[in-house]
């Protein structure tokens, strides 16, 4: 018998003698195919990389960017979006306040969804302000408020200041649950939303005839009262003609009876984006990001004038919180047979609102609100919104209502992993938003309408990796009269492997450009082209040489376009930016949940191919990473950890499946039933399955398991392996390389694939931990193959040396 315990066992090298082609990089596997072969079949073509001509890796990894005009204009690095542009982790900060919910009873309020309950409002916001009081620590910081679980009754709003978060105990029922009453408010306000830059000098005009999209240089006539280290507005001072050369002096000719809609003025948009000088020569200034628009001579040039940005809030965020509106259940909408909630009078209107320098709401669910559970408001730069969900709205399905997740205002920001339903505008940018600002890895379910940039001009917007289900579509485009007149809704808006019934991208007649690149969604005959028909009829293009025409893919209109039938690499360009700038092990931190304070050890080739390996097959060290292979006769290998974890463990490593056969598992807490630590495996195990569903505790997770016709989930035995959760469909294919996450922290597991959580499930009885194990097994007669690389455990109780 095979025994591990908790400690660790050393064991002899394994020799092994097969080569794995495609070894390093994203490579597919050459040569011919068969049961006794790794190599993808000829056929698998599908899976061949795609690449855009704007943006590719170069022979070094890197990405190399091409101009999409002659004058320069190129697509925007959006991985500093996000809080401290991404390089550093989301922090823990120390609780320095506690919050017990109050004691008393609770009595019902007519058809209020919520009985009225003791007001805590007064004693949260105290321990907040206590903890603004505080002197910040070196690292900014003044300390978490902490509220314990339970239901806490809040009558208004709260406000986070600088250098404070408020922190609770779980985002779901049984966590921390506010139960708001703030008829047509905020429920939590991070940040002072009145707050904005102050102007410490007279404007100096630009220089420059033209500077392109994603310059980071603007000359100037004089730069003599600036400074590295100055913060400066750089403003696009545009003028009549930049109006009508949108065409935006023309909107009310499209339908002149509607006396509400209005054309632009140019005095209104006045861009300014705030930027920081790193170095000046003479009176070339270098900005440290890029600017999200052309400034160019001809539509009014621009000008740079030094503010101060001392009175906006920064260092605070929210997280682990259940945000809850009440509203009145006796106003409704749809009829009898499509009834739903439509209060709108006594609701939260935001449930949380962003308006600080390096912020963030991490592990939020927000239900209930009439529009955006999470949005940004100026003066908001540098915030990160990720892992929430928007639950239940309540408003009736009309303009104005249920954006969940939008940005309002500011710059830099990041909405990222998160999740709505039921919404209108799922992920929306509004008016005269000047980016760069990014949504990622974020999917909606049932969306009755577009997600976009709404209105008037947003400049600089990624949509990488998002997924509309069951309705709804993404596009950047004129929207002519809509509204009062939105008219051109943004331009530099870059929808990435992107999955909705159709993404519409119109081509603004300036050098600026929208772009549709790549499409991870099911290919059909045919798709949604409601957005398409409804550019052309408001924005005044059909039966023009403008009007956007149908060509039978889902990526349409007259924007640029690449790739609409396939997904393109790298699978994210967010993440890939973010691995060029900083690197991938620091990388890879952004994409992950947090540790929540557990010993991290990363596992080296040469330990990991020394793993005990059990079953049928071939393991060997293949460069900077491990392979494994099934023999012909082989029921399933594995490696096994000779290293016992505590019960919270989480996961991380990168595998590329070799086959389109193979399945890949992670047996998570393996141990002998009722023991902790103990596994025991016969001597003569032949890799089948039975031993861990039958004798042995475990958390079976499975991925990349479309060969099996099944989605990805997590069983737990050998409670008759039960399923506790699975994902909605299958996102792998054979010859990547995709980033795994398996995570287990108190009663929650979760599976994340390159960043994006496929699903977060509860056990009320955890096991108590034990080995990890790392299982292929191919399907239809086919042998199993994989690579791994990058492995990193954290645990409690880890007990390596």
């Amino acid at each position: 018998m095979m025994k591990f315990q908790r400690y660790l066992i050393y064991l002899l090298p394994v020799c092994l003698s097969f080569t794995i082609a495609g070894s390093e990089g994203r490579q597919l596997p050459e040569g011919p195919h068969s049961k006794n072969d790794i190599s993808l079949p000829p056929d698998s073509s599908s899976c061949q990389a795609a690449y855009s001509s704007l943006v590719y890796p170069g022979k070094d990894g890197r990405l190399v960017y091409q101009p999409y005009t002659d004058k320069g204009d190129r697509l925007l690095d959006f991985s500093v979006c996000g809080f401290m542009r991404n390089e550093a982790p989301i922090p823990d900060v120390a609780v320095v306040a506690t919050v017990t919910p109050l004691q008393g009873a609770t009595t019902p309020d007519g058809t209020m969804a919520f009985p009225i309950g003791p007001d805590s409002r007064e004693q949260i916001q105290n321990a907040l302000d206590r903890v603004a009081s505080r002197q910040p620590g070196e690292d900014g910081f003044r300390g978490a408020v902490l509220l314990k679980k339970g239901t806490y009754y809040v009558n208004g709003s709260l406000l986070v200041s600088s250098g404070v978060v408020l922190r609770g105990e779980g985002d779901g029922a049984d966590g921390t649950v506010l139960i708001f009453r703030n008829p047509r408010g905020t429920g939590i306000q991070v940040g002072n939303r009145k707050a904005e830059p102050i102007r410490l000098g007279e404007p100096t005009r630009i220089a420059d005839a033209y500077i392109p999209a994603g310059s980071m240089h603007v000359n100037v006539e004089d730069a003599g009262q600036f400074r590295p280290g100055d913060y400066i507005h750089v403003t696009k001072t545009t003028n009549d003609q930049w109006i009508k050369d949108l065409g935006m002096d023309r909107i009310t000719e499209i339908r002149p009876e509607n006396k509400r809609v209005g054309n632009w003025r140019a005095r209104t948009y006045q861009l300014a984006h705030v930027r920081r000088i790193t170095q000046i020569e003479g009176n070339r200034i270098t900005l440290d990001e890029q600017l999200p628009q052309s400034i160019t001579e001809e539509h009014g040039g621009g000008t740079v004038e030094k503010i101060s940005l001392a009175g906006i809030d920064s260092l605070c965020g929210v997280e682990s919180l259940r945000i809850v509106s009440n509203f009145d259940t006796s106003v409704t909408s749809g009829g009898e047979d499509k009834a739903y909630f439509s209060d709108e009078k006594n609701n939260l209107t935001n449930g949380i609102d962003l308006a600080c320098i390096n912020g963030w709401a991490r592990d939020c669910t927000v239900k209930h609100a009439r529009n955006a559970a999470a949005k940004t408001s100026d003066p908001a730069r540098y915030c990160t919104v990720r892992d929430c969900k928007s639950l239940e709205p309540v408003a009736p399905v009309l303009g104005g209502r249920r954006y969940p997740f939008s940005f309002g205002g500011g710059s830099h920001s990041l909405f990222y992993n998160c999740y709505t339903e039921d919404a209108r505008h799922a992920f929306a940018a509004g008016s005269r938003v000047k980016g760069p600002n990014a949504f990622v890895n974020c999917t909606a379910l049932r969306s009755t309408t577009i997600s976009e940039p709404h209105h008037r001009w947003c400049a600089g917007l990624l949509y990488d990796n998002i997924t509309l289900k069951e309705g709804g579509q993404l596009g950047a485009l004129n929207r002519g009269y809509s509204g009062s007149g939105h008219g051109w809704a943004g331009a530099n808006i870059l929808f990435w492997n992107c999955d909705a019934e159709s993404v519409v991208v119109f081509d603004p007649p300036t050098p600026e450009q929208n772009f549709a690149i790549g499409y991870t969604g099911e290919i059909r005959d045919e798709y949604s082209t409601y957005r398409l028909e409804y550019a052309n009829d408001r924005s005044g293009y059909e039966g023009t040489p403008k009007a956007g025409v149908y060509k039978g893919v889902p990526l349409m209109g007259t924007g640029y376009i690449e790739h609409p039938e396939q997904p393109v690499a790298p699978r994210s360009l967010f993440m890939q930016q973010l691995i060029d700038r900083i690197g991938s092990e620091r990388a890879a931190v952004y994409g992950q949940t947090s540790d929540h304070g557990l010993t991290k050890k990363s596992v080296s080739p040469d330990e990991l191919v020394n793993w005990t390996l059990v079953g049928k097959g071939k393991v060997e060290k293949s460069g900077t990473q491990i392979a494994m292979q099934e023999s012909d006769d082989s029921k399933g290998i594995m490696l096994v950890s000779p290293d016992a974890f505590g019960s919270d463990i989480i996961v991380r490593y990168k595998v590329m499946a070799l086959t389109p056969a193979t399945v890949l598992v992670a047996l998570v807490s393996a141990s002998d039933v009722g023991a902790s630590g103990e596994l025991t495996i016969p001597e003569d195990f032949d890799g089948s399955l039975g031993l861990f569903t039958g004798e042995k505790e475990n958390y079976f997770f499975a991925f990349k398991n479309a060969p099996h016709n099944v989605t990805p989930f997590v069983r737990k035995s050998p409670a008759t392996g039960k399923t506790l959760g699975s994902a909605s469909e299958n996102t792998m294919i054979a010859g990547v390389y995709y980033d795994i996450e398996i995570g287990k922290y108190g009663e929650k597991l979760w599976l994340s694939v390159d960043g994006k959580k496929l699903f977060e499930v509860k056990d009320k009885e955890p096991l108590n931990g034990g080995h990890l194990a790392l299982r292929i097994r191919g399907t239809a007669g086919f042998i199993a193959g994989c690579l791994i690389k990058d492995l990193e455990i954290s645990s409690s109780l880890y007990q390596g040396k």
